[in-house]
Protein backbone atom coordinates (compact mmCIF):
# COMPACT_ATOMS: atom_id res chain seq x y z
CA UNK A 1 0.00 0.00 0.00
CA UNK A 2 1.25 3.47 -0.82
CA UNK A 3 2.23 5.20 2.45
CA UNK A 4 1.22 8.59 1.02
CA UNK A 5 -2.40 7.46 1.15
CA UNK A 6 -2.20 7.14 4.93
CA UNK A 7 -1.35 10.82 5.39
CA UNK A 8 -4.54 12.16 3.91
CA UNK A 9 -8.12 11.94 5.16
CA UNK A 10 -10.34 9.72 3.06
CA UNK A 11 -13.99 8.89 2.76
CA UNK A 12 -14.61 5.23 2.06
CA UNK A 13 -17.46 4.72 -0.41
CA UNK A 14 -18.94 1.65 -1.95
CA UNK A 15 -18.62 1.55 -5.76
CA UNK A 16 -22.29 2.27 -6.51
CA UNK A 17 -22.19 5.38 -4.30
CA UNK A 18 -19.10 6.65 -6.15
CA UNK A 19 -20.91 6.14 -9.43
CA UNK A 20 -23.97 7.96 -8.10
CA UNK A 21 -21.99 10.98 -6.87
CA UNK A 22 -19.75 11.16 -9.95
CA UNK A 23 -22.29 10.77 -12.70
CA UNK A 24 -25.73 11.66 -11.35
CA UNK A 25 -24.79 14.41 -8.86
CA UNK A 26 -27.15 12.86 -6.34
CA UNK A 27 -26.27 12.90 -2.68
CA UNK A 28 -27.06 9.67 -0.88
CA UNK A 29 -24.59 8.69 1.82
CA UNK A 30 -25.71 5.58 3.69
CA UNK A 31 -22.41 3.72 3.22
CA UNK A 32 -19.91 6.50 4.08
CA UNK A 33 -17.44 5.66 6.81
CA UNK A 34 -15.32 8.57 7.96
CA UNK A 35 -11.67 7.65 8.43
CA UNK A 36 -8.74 10.00 8.86
CA UNK A 37 -5.27 8.55 9.34
CA UNK A 38 -6.95 5.39 10.59
CA UNK A 39 -9.09 7.13 13.22
CA UNK A 40 -12.85 7.62 13.48
CA UNK A 41 -14.36 11.11 13.41
CA UNK A 42 -14.06 12.68 16.87
CA UNK A 43 -16.78 14.62 18.73
CA UNK A 44 -14.70 17.74 18.05
CA UNK A 45 -14.76 16.95 14.31
CA UNK A 46 -18.54 16.53 14.41
CA UNK A 47 -18.97 19.84 16.27
CA UNK A 48 -16.82 21.65 13.69
CA UNK A 49 -18.76 20.15 10.78
CA UNK A 50 -22.09 21.13 12.36
CA UNK A 51 -20.77 24.66 13.03
CA UNK A 52 -19.90 25.00 9.33
CA UNK A 53 -23.37 23.72 8.49
CA UNK A 54 -25.35 26.13 10.67
CA UNK A 55 -23.22 29.25 11.13
CA UNK A 56 -22.07 32.06 8.86
CA UNK A 57 -19.35 32.99 11.36
CA UNK A 58 -15.73 31.92 11.69
CA UNK A 59 -15.46 29.03 14.17
CA UNK A 60 -14.92 30.49 17.67
CA UNK A 61 -11.85 28.29 18.21
CA UNK A 62 -10.47 28.86 14.70
CA UNK A 63 -6.97 29.59 16.05
CA UNK A 64 -6.73 26.26 17.87
CA UNK A 65 -4.44 23.84 16.00
CA UNK A 66 -6.94 20.96 16.23
CA UNK A 67 -9.73 23.07 14.73
CA UNK A 68 -7.54 24.35 11.90
CA UNK A 69 -6.36 20.81 11.13
CA UNK A 70 -9.94 19.54 11.02
CA UNK A 71 -11.05 22.39 8.77
CA UNK A 72 -8.15 21.62 6.41
CA UNK A 73 -8.94 17.92 6.18
CA UNK A 74 -12.68 18.59 5.72
CA UNK A 75 -11.89 21.03 2.91
CA UNK A 76 -9.50 18.52 1.33
CA UNK A 77 -12.11 15.75 1.20
CA UNK A 78 -14.88 18.09 0.04
CA UNK A 79 -17.12 18.30 3.12
CA UNK A 80 -16.66 22.08 3.46
CA UNK A 81 -15.57 25.04 1.35
CA UNK A 82 -14.77 28.69 1.96
CA UNK A 83 -17.88 30.78 1.51
CA UNK A 84 -17.55 33.01 -1.54
CA UNK A 85 -16.09 36.38 -0.55
CA UNK A 86 -16.03 35.44 3.16
CA UNK A 87 -13.60 34.09 5.73
CA UNK A 88 -15.83 31.36 7.14
CA UNK A 89 -16.45 27.82 5.90
CA UNK A 90 -19.77 26.28 4.89
CA UNK A 91 -20.70 22.71 4.14
CA UNK A 92 -20.77 21.52 0.56
CA UNK A 93 -23.53 19.36 -0.88
CA UNK A 94 -21.67 16.31 0.43
CA UNK A 95 -21.21 17.97 3.84
CA UNK A 96 -24.93 18.80 3.98
CA UNK A 97 -25.76 15.18 3.25
CA UNK A 98 -23.29 13.91 5.85
CA UNK A 99 -24.83 16.17 8.52
CA UNK A 100 -28.24 14.81 7.53
CA UNK A 101 -26.94 11.25 8.05
CA UNK A 102 -25.49 12.19 11.46
CA UNK A 103 -28.76 13.80 12.52
CA UNK A 104 -30.84 10.82 11.45
CA UNK A 105 -28.74 8.26 13.34
CA UNK A 106 -31.01 6.59 15.91
CA UNK A 107 -30.16 6.65 19.59
CA UNK A 108 -28.42 3.50 20.81
CA UNK A 109 -30.38 1.02 22.88
CA UNK A 110 -29.24 -1.33 25.60
CA UNK A 111 -30.31 -4.91 25.93
CA UNK A 112 -29.31 -7.68 28.24
CA UNK A 113 -28.09 -10.95 26.71
CA UNK A 114 -26.96 -14.28 28.08
CA UNK A 115 -23.54 -15.83 27.41
CA UNK A 116 -24.83 -17.12 24.03
CA UNK A 117 -26.04 -13.71 22.87
CA UNK A 118 -29.74 -14.49 23.36
CA UNK A 119 -31.81 -11.52 24.59
CA UNK A 120 -33.07 -11.73 28.17
CA UNK A 121 -36.63 -10.39 28.52
CA UNK A 122 -36.88 -8.43 31.76
CA UNK A 123 -40.63 -7.96 31.34
CA UNK A 124 -40.44 -4.23 31.87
Amino acid sequence: MDNDLLRYPILVFNRSLCETLKYKREVALPKIIWRCNGEDMTPNDIEILIHCHVSSQVHPRYDAPAVRATLEKFEEVGLIEKAEGATYYRTTEMGDAYVRVLCSTPLPTRRWVDQNGNPIDLGL
